[in-house]
């Protein structure tokens, strides 16, 4: 680990007291949460940190803290984690910010409010009881975060478009740490470029 990172993530642990960080030394749970990825390629990758946030304003507090040390120290942002590509959603040597914690669906006024770490099968479910459905993922395993903000087709996407199309509101925390919501009355602008932007703009 270079002294950079090591640095950033004592920070990160200073201005997140109650995080949750697993470091390479915790063997077991470090290896289930690093070897969970769909692709090979990215379990080969090993950061020196994995972190663990369970709301949005512990993901701001992340960036706004991150950010002294964007010149030496590499992140990765994991929803999901069912990119191929090695480095898409894992990082080797620096930190990882794995967003499976930020879970649990919402229904409200005929929009579902769907968090980045739940899944598109646990999406159905939720919507089953209710009569409804969705425009996402063809698999109940894909995540929320990529097919939301890449594109993603769905079976009803001959009818309704992308899945990005879809998408009336982001949650987004930027560079600077704030957090925004971005829709066609609110910074439209962001909310256009999210709709295939990938994790380009924002998490």
């Amino acid at each position: 680990m270079g002294g950079k990172t090591a640095e950033a993530i004592s920070a990160l642990k200073q201005h997140l007291r109650r995080g949750r960080f697993v470091t390479p030394d915790v063997t077991e749970e470090y290896e289930s949460l690093n070897n969970s990825y769909l692709s090979g390629f990215e379990n080969d990758l090993t950061p020196a940190c994995i972190f663990l946030p369970t709301s949005k304003d512990e993901v701001a507090v992340f960036v706004r803290t991150i950010r002294p040390f964007r010149d030496d120290v590499q992140f990765a942002i994991r929803a999901a984690g069912r990119q191929p590509l090695p480095g898409c959603a894992n990082v080797q040597g620096g930190i990882t910010v794995d967003l499976r914690s930020l879970a649990g669906i919402q229904l409200r006024d005929g929009t579902v409010q769907v968090p980045v770490g739940d899944t598109w099968g646990a999406v159905y479910q939720y919507l089953e009881p209710h009569g409804l459905g969705v425009t996402g993922g063809k698999s109940t395993t894909c995540g929320i975060g990529g097919l939301a903000t890449q594109g993603g087709l769905s079976f009803f996407s001959s009818r309704e478009g992308f899945i990005c199309d879809n998408v009336v509101n982001f949650e987004v925390v930027v560079a600077s740490g704030e957090i925004l919501n971005a829709n066609a009355q609110e910074i439209p602008d962001l909310w256009v470029a999210l709709r295939g932007g990938g994790n380009n703009l924002g998490m």
